[in-house]
């Protein structure tokens, strides 16, 4: 999804740089409340980092991240994901770009771009990016949570 393991320091994307949903592709209000929502989610992890992160994901999320075996739960993803970051505030930022709803409004997804600027080891800054797809499904309040969340880095991007 979102993330690339390989991050070595820390470069902050100013928030214009991501976290903007194409409302004009969502062909419905549950859609376009998804996106929002997705949008939000990109703006909480660039102001509070991986625990604005997961604030999103259901307790049973399954996340597929790079060149790792399947995270099954939002625990593992954490401990994962703080480790990845460390302390730093994170460089990725994504946007949503369209997405599909149920009729019933339980399980929906959205999808999108990334971005991410990080620096290699010779300090030298490296933009990467890559594409998204997140599942949201209803909780019994009526909120959406993510339940699965998979991203791919670009040809190149490797």
């Amino acid at each position: 999804m979102k993330l690339l393991v390989g991050l070595l320091a820390a470069v902050v994307l100013p928030a214009q740089d991501g976290c903007v949903p194409d409302l004009a592709a969502a062909p419905g209000a549950g859609v376009r409340k998804l996106m929002e929502l997705d949008a939000r989610f990109c703006r909480d992890f660039a102001e509070r980092g991986v625990e604005g992160w997961m604030a999103h994901w259901a307790d049973d999320v399954v996340v597929f991240a790079p060149d790792r075996p399947v995270l099954r739960t939002k625990a593992e993803a954490r401990d994962h994901y703080q480790k990845v970051f460390g302390g730093r505030k994170p460089t990725l930022r994504w946007n949503p770009r369209g997405g599909m709803i149920s009729s019933d409004g339980e399980l929906g997804f959205t999808y999108g771009t990334w971005r991410s600027r990080v620096a290699d080891r010779e300090g030298k800054i490296v933009e990467r990016t890559g594409k998204y797809q997140t599942t949201w499904r209803r909780q019994k309040d009526g909120s959406y949570k993510i339940v699965a969340d998979i991203g791919q880095p670009d040809a190149g991007n490797r």
